[in-house]
Parts: structure tokens; C-alpha cells; sequence
């Protein structure tokens, strides 16, 4: 049994893989750091993923995301911070990594824009195996009877540096808002091992593309919108080995969101595949400031993955359009002048 642990140990550090969440569209600075300060105002995002339940374990994901614009400084798109938490394997490993994002901001026109930005974290991987049983402590009629003779794998801990950098170009057009990008992370594949064996984090790239079609007519924030707004979406994940697609369509309409997402993790029909059913709400409190609630169910298509159970994902953001930097330059309304479109939260 130890022999099997060290194993396990050993090919999930060297191969290790980044979450992919169920909301992408919902951790936009996880995936591109590109996205701080897009929009204008304080924008934060909580996310919880419970993965796997019917799997036994904790399988578990914890991210939270703030970023604020600046635009009063030349060339400044916004600065960030990304806190994530991760825990799997029966929890015998916990990952829990802080770090800061500056994006830059480049107006090619009065239309479309270019964003540079980049992730500098640190990371602490911890492995606990106290709870864990190892064959020398089993007895064939009495089963655990006692402590474990092996030694090596108490209670231990890594730290790394962790580098992203990502950049988008951004497009308005008639009622049409969109959204290409690209990132790549852990560029200087950092040493996560526990065991002294060298287990470098390999480089992930991300590649995206997101449209908001804005079909409203009229209505207040807190009356009941006229029309519709449609977000499909398309995000790509490649990871040594792994090749992950996400496709979806979501909706909003009278302050309510609808959507749904396929996901597969290996190009094939018929293994990895998955979908996600999202449902969610708009509360405005001013014509500036919001919270938006999302819930989404991800279960697997085919049945000989269906041990696996759905996974649960709830987003809260809160957004406040008229928070900035420097007071003085007033509220989101004389920030925002009709001349410079692409400032506000279109989705």
C-alpha cells in the first residue's frame, strides 16, 4: 500500500493538471490575466466547486478574484488578485496559491482595444497523509491494528513562484461585443514535487473567444428588460496531455441567466464528455452597482463515467461600476463618455 501511495504520489505531481471549472465565463482572470481591468469599476468573484460527488472524498475548489480599472494612469488597463484553493485525493493534498495581476490597456480605436496582462503568484502544496493506511498497518482477521512502519511521507510542504501572462483584443460592432484571447501559464514550470524527484508544472495554454449580443430595446434596471442578451463562448485548454474544449450558449433576460455548455477532455464523443446547465440572477442595487448569482450542474453524458457524480458550481460577483482609484474623477457617469464605448459590463 505505501509502495502504491508513493507511486500515485509521484505521477500525479509530475503530471499534474490545472481545474477547469464549470463557469469559465465566471473566472475570466484565472484563465487570461488579460481580463484586470477590462471594464471599468470593481469587479470581485467568488467561486466554490464541489467536483466528483459521487466519488468518495473531499474533491473540492476554492477561488476568489478582485480586480479594479484605472484609467487615469497612460496605458493602464487595472491591477488584480486571484486567491485558489484546491483539494483532492481523499484530501491527502491541498494547493493554495495568492498572487497579483497588472494588465496593461492599448486603444487601437474608437472600437477595439488590446489588454496585456500578467499573474505573478505564489504557490504551497502540502501533502498529509495522517489519516492514510498503509499495508503495514493492516491484519488479515483484525484489520488497522496499529501505527505504520513507513516512514517519508508525514506531513510536508512545498512552495513555488508561479508566472502567467495572457492578451486579448477587443471588439465593439453594432450590438456585437467581443472577445479574443490567448494566455499561457507556468511558464518557468516550476518544481512542485514532495519527494526531491524533479516534477516540473507544465506550461498550459488557453485559448478563447466570447460575444455578447445585445438584442435589448429599453427598461430600467429594476423593471423588466425588453429583449435579450445571448454570450456564446468557446474556450480551449491544452496541458501536456490534456486537451480540454468548453461550447456553450448563455442567456439573460429579465435579470435572469440561462446557459449551456458541452465539455470534453480528450476530442472523442465518448469519453470525458460532459454538460452544464447553468441558472442564475441579476440583482441590481443602483444603475451602478450588482450582484449576480449562478448555480451550474455538470454531469457526465455516458454512463460508464457516471460513478463519477455531477459537479456543483456556485459563482457570486459583485460588480461596482463606479468605483475607481482616484475619487475625484467622479462617478462612472463622467468617467464613461459617450466617446468611449467598451467600459461598461455588457454581460
Amino acid at each position: 500500500m505505501g509502495a502504491i501511495i508513493v507511486f500515485v504520489i509521484t505521477t500525479t505531481s509530475s503530471n499534474a493538471q490545472d481545474i477547469t471549472y464549470a463557469q469559465p465565463f465566471n473566472s475570466p482572470t484565472y484563465y487570461n490575466p488579460a481580463f484586470v481591468g477590462l471594464t471599468l469599476g470593481l469587479k470581485t468573484k467568488f467561486n466554490y466547486m464541489k467536483r466528483w460527488t459521487g466519488l468518495q472524498g473531499n474533491y473540492y475548489t476554492y477561488n476568489f478574484s478582485a480586480d479594479i480599472a484605472d484609467r487615469n494612469i497612460p496605458g493602464a488597463g487595472g491591477i488584480g488578485i486571484l486567491f485558489q484553493q484546491d483539494r483532492q485525493g481523499l484530501g491527502y493534498i491541498r494547493s493554495t496559491s495568492v498572487g497579483i495581476m497588472p494588465a496593461v490597456r492599448i486603444r487601437a480605436s474608437r472600437n477595439t482595444l488590446f489588454q496585456i496582462g500578467a499573474t505573478v503568484s505564489v504557490v504551497n502544496r502540502k501533502l498529509n497523509l495522517d489519516n492514510a493506511v498503509f499495508s503495514s498497518q493492516l491484519d488479515p482477521i483484525y484489520g488497522n491494528i496499529g501505527p505504520s512502519s513507513f516512514e517519508g511521507y508525514g506531513d510536508q510542504s512545498t512552495f513555488y513562484a508561479d508566472f502567467s501572462v495572457g492578451g486579448l483584443f477587443q471588439f465593439e460592432k453594432n450590438s456585437v461585443t467581443g472577445v479574443l484571447g490567448f494566455a499561457a501559464h507556468h511558464l518557468t514550470r516550476p518544481d512542485q514535487s514532495f519527494t526531491g524527484h524533479t516534477a516540473p508544472l507544465e506550461i498550459k495554454y488557453v485559448a478563447q473567444a466570447d460575444f455578447i449580443i445585445d438584442l435589448m430595446h429599453s427598461g430600467s434596471f429594476y423593471g423588466k428588460a425588453k429583449g435579450w442578451k445571448l454570450n456564446p463562448g468557446f474556450i480551449y485548454q491544452k496541458q501536456l496531455f490534456m486537451d480540454v474544449y468548453q461550447v456553450g450558449l448563455n442567456i439573460y433576460t429579465s435579470h435572469i441567466y440561462v446557459g449551456a455548455w458541452y465539455k470534453n477532455e480528450a476530442f472523442q464523443w465518448d469519453t470525458f464528455s460532459s454538460w452544464t446547465f447553468l441558472l442564475g440572477v441579476s440583482v441590481p442595487f443602483t444603475e451602478e452597482n450588482r450582484m449576480k448569482v449562478m448555480y451550474s450542474y455538470d454531469l457526465m453524458i455516458f454512463s460508464e463515467y457516471g460513478f463519477v457524480g455531477p459537479t456543483h458550481q456556485i459563482s457570486l460577483i459583485f460588480e461596482f461600476d463606479g468605483i475607481s482609484f482616484h475619487k475625484s474623477r467622479g462617478t462612472l457617469n463622467s468617467m464613461r463618455m459617450p466617446n468611449q464605448p467598451l467600459e461598461c459590463s455588457s454581460f
